[in-house]
């Protein structure tokens, strides 16, 4: 048994092609060679939760973390027989089942670490190896049952006696073994067995049966590589190079479903994997990825495909296994390829960037700035000009770029800025191009441009902002100064930072999201160089500057983005996290990462309905709670368009939804659709170890004795919620040494250096990926024996 710690785990969307309204997914990938083997024939969760991986080369539990792995041992009879395991399963009972290749069936025990193994007793004259090479694993009642590739038979495994059946095959009349691939026990009690080269066979319970191939003109193939029974009693078949059928009660005998031959090659596909979730919706597993396939509207949902063009996409179309964890991720294992992990997108709608230029793809880098016109969703980029598409659907209407000929005029096609005018044109901010507005009765954008000669123009053309003010007054804010537009006459009279004069603005660096009226013509104002309170009527400031050597000041002067709620003003910063100014006292409050904020960055602050505050960041979106100060971190394998999103790019609109803008595209989402993972996952104790030795942590009741000198002691433990293992929390405490618990975030392990001779119960508790702390805790009794000395002899 050896332990991995999963040191790298490649995170990727998948945009699965969507064929009707359902779920989408979000996709992890487990591909590095290092840590657990490419080929993953099947996958179980045990009742403690732990995940098992059966591979090509011994069998691999997670933890959410690190991998233990178990293989076969020369000379050890309590080891697996064999590296190649053919399946995993977990019974009702919660005991754990392998099926290694040619050596029978395999018991984990929990206690020990190790296994019992057991085979069928006597060898038969018709089993042509001498072994039983074990293929499929079912549970029916107080018996397992076990497809066998040989032997003509199959077999059933008593759970309470521990013992072997032999179930004989029907004879066929050509001279060759009938090797089973896989069993089916139906609810009725009568058995499919789907076999290599002679078809299915439908065994009734009075002993009577009915085969399905070619030479009875009832099956296109003889060769038979899936079966499953959904909710409705309908038989579904996989099969080698025939693709999928399926026989539900009454019919005469298999039929193909047309929805899935119409997908190009799928008559001809191989099915390894069949599986029907709590919708109803058949997954199915084959040569060509996964195909979701609806039964009750007879249509396809989703199929997932390997791409090799994009990495967003599947590790592999050969998938050979699908499983459904107890918090609804489903795992897909590949042949070579590796391990995913597949999970419900939520409420979070993404607009990607592309390679190419497609119908609701970005056709370049980064958004910048986003506005919502009516029925028509406007995305300024950086680089790419600004796209227009329809706000229902997100179809691509049309682009305005430098060579847009309607409307013409554009000077840049980094957009930085959208403010819509109440005589229903916009204003378009651009980065070195100047100021635009546009009016769509117009077929040329006005342009206002920085002139070296001219006082009264533009103060610099890096536009950040334009703001009409609750008194009719037009701002404009650049990278090098304020500026108040007088729109009639085109004049703009410039508002810059004085270095020497203190009254002035602190900073000439404004910045997209940093300009806010408090009321009216007094504004807050952010900088790269500090935050202001500007008085327009004065014309004077108050300037909120970073002091390292105090402590009620700014946490950084790189201000770049405001929020205020009617009693603090919230600052995001560069590097310095959040900041909750109020006004009244001037006291000033930090967020960190070192108070648990995942980044210091804050692009973009957006409220909710709810009172919640939305954050954008370089570690995803945070939804900041205001009145007790908890956080909850979302990230790509939420389902975002990435993890980095952007400089000033975030927009609510009428209805509460939220956009934010990144470096991969745009995610837009109703925060009230948003839904809290509420997953209870058990904490374990996975790990144990003493100055480099292993201990076996199964009973939590069984104290470990550790002898004395004994040093260096690492205890592991792990939060069983896969959803996204790095955000889980944990937090310990050792009683006689402590009684408060000290928070570790997502460390998952402590060590220490020596304890003292005695007793010492150490307790771990953590939360989910959401954050919201298990009632489950796990513990473990360490018994430090003495020195003779130590002892009450001396």
């Amino acid at each position: 048994m050896n332990t991995i710690r999963l040191a790298t785990v490649f995170v990727l969307m998948i945009p699965a092609v969507l064929l009707s309204s359902n779920h989408d997914f979000v996709v992890e990938r487990f591909t590095h060679p290092d840590l657990i083997p490419a080929h993953i024939a099947s996958v179980t969760q045990d009742s403690t939760g732990f995940l098992w991986f059966a591979t090509s080369d011994g069998l691999y539990r997670y933890d959410g973390i690190r991998f233990e792995v178990y293989k076969s041992e020369v000379r050890n009879p309590a080891s697996l027989p064999n590296n190649n395991i053919r399946a995993v399963f977990t019974d009702d009972r919660g005991r754990l089942w392998v099926l290694p290749q040619g050596g029978g069936l395999s018991l984990f025990n929990p206690t020990r670490g190790d296994f019992t193994n057991f085979v069928p007793d006597g060898d038969h004259p018709e089993s042509v190896t001498g072994t039983y090479d074990f293929r499929s694993i079912q549970q029916s009642g107080e018996h397992l049952v076990i497809s066998s590739h040989g032997g003509d038979a199959y077999f059933e495994f008593n759970l309470n006696t521990l013992d072997f059946t032999r179930k004989s095959l029907p004879a066929t009349r050509e001279r060759h073994f009938i090797q089973s691939s896989v069993v089916l026990r139906a609810r009725d009690g009568s058995d499919w067995v789907g076999t290599d080269q002679s078809g299915l066979i439908h065994i009734r319970t009075d002993g009577s049966y009915r085969r399905f191939s070619p030479d009875q003109n009832n099956l296109n193939t003889d060769r038979v590589s899936a079966l499953m029974e959904s909710s409705d009693g309908t038989i579904w078949i996989g099969t080698v190079q025939a693709g999928l059928l399926r026989m539900a009660p009454g019919e005469p005998g298999p039929r193909r479903i047309r929805a899935l031959d119409r997908l190009n090659g799928f008559s001809r596909s191989t099915i390894y994997a069949i599986q029907q979730d709590e919708r109803g919706n058949i997954w199915i597993g084959s040569n060509l990825g996964i195909v979701i396939y609806d039964p009750s509207g007879g249509e396809l949902v989703l199929h997932f495909q390997f791409n090799p063009s994009t990495i967003r996409s599947l590790s592999s179309n050969e998938v050979r296994s699908i499983f459904t964890d107890s918090n609804g991720i489903v795992w897909v294992g590949t042949r070579n390829a590796g391990l995913n992990k597949l999970k419900i997108r939520g409420a979070f709608e993404n607009i990607l960037t592309a390679e190419f230029d497609r119908d609701g793809e970005l056709s370049r880098g980064f958004v910048r700035a986003i506005h919502l016109s009516d029925d028509e969703l406007w995305i300024g980029t950086e680089g790419g000009g600004i796209h227009i598409l329809d706000s229902d659907n997100y179809a691509l209407i049309r682009s305005i770029d430098t060579q847009s000929r309607y409307p013409s005029g554009l000077q840049s096609n980094e957009i930085t800025s959208f403010t819509p005018d109440p005589d229903g044109g916009l204003w378009i901010g651009t980065w070195g191009g100047g100021l635009h507005y546009y009016h769509p009765d117009s077929p040329d954008l006005m342009v206002y441009r920085y002139e070296a000669a001219n006082s009264q123009s533009l103060s610099d053309d890096r536009i950040q902002f334009v703001h009409i003010d609750s008194r009719g007054q037009y701002w404009v804010g650049t990278e090098n100064g304020l500026n108040r537009f007088d729109r009639d006459t085109g004049v703009f009279q410039r508002i810059k930072s004085e270095p020497d004069d203190t009254g002035t603005l602190a900073g000439n660096s404004l910045q997209t999201l940093g300009f806010l009226e408090k009321s009216p013509g007094i504004f807050w104002v952010a900088s790269w160089q500090g935050l202001s309170l500007y008085d327009a009527d004065s014309n004077r400031a108050t300037r909120y500057l970073s002091d390292p050597v105090d402590l009620n000041t700014l946490s950084s002067n790189h201000v770049i983005s405001l929020y205020d709620d009617g009693n603090y003003l919230w600052i995001g910063t560069f590097g310095g996290g959040l900041n909750r100014l109020d006004p009244a006292s001037g006291r000033i409050k930090y967020y960190t990462e070192q108070t648990g904020l995942p980044n210091n960055v804050i692009f973009a602050i957006l409220p909710d309905q709810d009172g919640n505050l939305w954050l954008s960041s370089s570690s995803g979106l945070f939804r900041f709670n205001p009145e007790d100060e908890s956080l909850v971190n979302y990230t790509e394998s939420d389902g975002l368009q990435g993890n980095d999103f952007w400089w000033g790019s975030a927009f609510r609109d009428a209805q509460g939804v939220l956009y934010f803008g990144g470096t991969n595209g745009l995610t837009s989402f109703n925060p009230r659709n948003i839904t809290r993972n509420d997953y209870e996952p058990r904490v374990v104790i996975s790990g144990l170890s003493v100055e480099n030795e292993t201990f076996t942590v199964a009973d939590a009741d069984q104290p470990v004795q550790i002898s004395a000198g004994r040093g260096f002691i690492t205890i592991e433990f792990a939060s069983l919620d896969f959803s996204d293992p790095d955000k889980n929390q944990y937090a310990y405490r050792i009683a006689g040494l402590s009684t408060d618990w000290t928070y570790i975030g997502n460390r998952s392990s402590v060590s220490y250096a020596s304890l003292p001779p005695g007793t010492h119960y150490f307790e771990v508790k953590a939360t989910n990926s959401a954050g919201v702390w298990s009632p489950s805790q796990a513990s473990i009794t360490l018994v430090m024996e003495p020195f003779f000395y130590q002892t009450n002899w001396f």
